[in-house]
């Protein structure tokens, strides 16, 4: 029998099994790169566990890295509604820190294409515009509306400092509802309004009862017209004086002799005065008032009738929502009738 193995040389075996591999490894390379990108990332998404925040930002770099960018935002997108505080995947976003994104006033309401409506806690920090004079970075704590234009027609945004037509570049959009996180599509919606707090109320949808200053009672002081809260008025018998001509003397101070001579004798119910005190005032000219008997200020005590006692009544700005009302605009504004004389605008 012959030996096959003796008879080669070592050394081509070995560069046989070498070029077996390279041959195996050129193959492989050469799939992965006919596949491309796309298909790769279909591939890792059938693998990826959904459930977890950190698979999602790690899909997300790949594709980054890929110049995937949609897919990429879609990734952190996902991986901030499982987990709000992951900062890597806020910063890749571009998004607010952790307290600009939990701040009470970014809250959304999306009304769906349908003509539902979902409230949710809205995620992002801003919003990309592409307006007619170049990009613009809208933060979110500064956003009212965004009416979504069908198909590629612009959008129409309403903020602070921005009104006007421009497409926002987003896909999605991730929330935070009572259910869970879930993460909206761009076709599926009609229009986004962030619920931003009204600054009037911060958000209670009440303000403090203006008339009983938050007592919620109202304690009222009567004053009695006769005397003027006094108490006391003039004598009418003396005329407020106090004094009445001595009866006994008639006023003379002293008596009258028997040819109308005044005697040197001093009148006693005077003291020679010819006055004396008036017996109804006691000299002090001022009785007791006749209507209040002495009471000329009462206190009334009751609910208060503007909030019938609750202390506070609805926010006017906000019409009692809590919620920021929008921004009227320029028609709006002239069409608006001028308030009445005595009437004060409201805020």
């Amino acid at each position: 029998m012959w030996n096959v193995a003796a008879m080669k040389p070592k050394g081509a075996g070995r560069a046989a099994l070498c070029v077996c591999v390279l041959v195996m490894l050129v193959g492989v390379f050469l799939g992965i790169a006919a596949a491309g990108p796309d298909e790769e990332y279909a591939k890792r998404q059938t693998v990826l566990d959904k459930q977890l925040a950190a698979e999602h930002y790690a899909l997300g770099v790949w594709c980054d890295e890929q110049k995937l960018f949609s897919e990429a935002r879609a990734q952190f997108e996902q991986a901030l509604a499982l987990d709000p505080d992951h900062e890597a995947a806020a910063q890749k976003l571009g998004v607010l820190t952790k307290t600009g994104r939990r701040a009470k006033n970014l809250n959304c309401e999306f009304r769906l294409a349908n003509g539902d409506r979902m409230k949710a806690e809205f995620l992002l920090g801003s919003f990309k515009v592409n307006t007619p004079a170049g990009f613009l970075i809208v933060p979110t704590s500064e956003v009212h509306l965004i009416q979504f234009g069908p198909g590629p027609k612009p959008d129409h945004v309403v903020s602070d400092h921005y009104v006007g037509e421009g497409r926002v570049v987003a896909e999605s959009f991730s929330a935070k509802s009572k259910a869970g996180p879930i993460t909206v599509k761009r076709q599926d919606i009609s229009s986004l309004r962030i619920l931003r707090v009204c600054e009037v109320c911060d958000g209670k949808g009440t303000v403090t009862c203006p008339r009983c200053g938050g007592r919620g009672e109202l304690k009222e002081k009567s004053v009695c017209p006769t005397c003027n809260g006094k108490g006391t008025v003039a004598c009418q018998t003396c005329n407020g004086t106090g004094k009445l001509t001595c009866p006994l003397c008639g006023g003379q101070g002293r008596f009258r002799g028997a040819w109308g001579r005044l005697r040197r004798v001093q009148c006693p119910r005077c003291n020679g005065t010819g006055k004396v005190d008036c017996l109804d005032c006691a000299g002090k000219g001022r009785v007791t008032c006749p209507t209040c008997k002495g009471k000329p200020v009462t206190t009334k005590a009751g609910p208060c009738p503007v909030c019938n006692g609750r202390k506070e009544v609805s926010c006017s700005a906000c019409g009692g929502t809590g919620i920021m009302a929008l921004p009227k605009t320029e028609d709006e504004q002239k069409t608006e009738p001028p308030p009445e004389a005595g009437e004060e605008k409201q805020p």
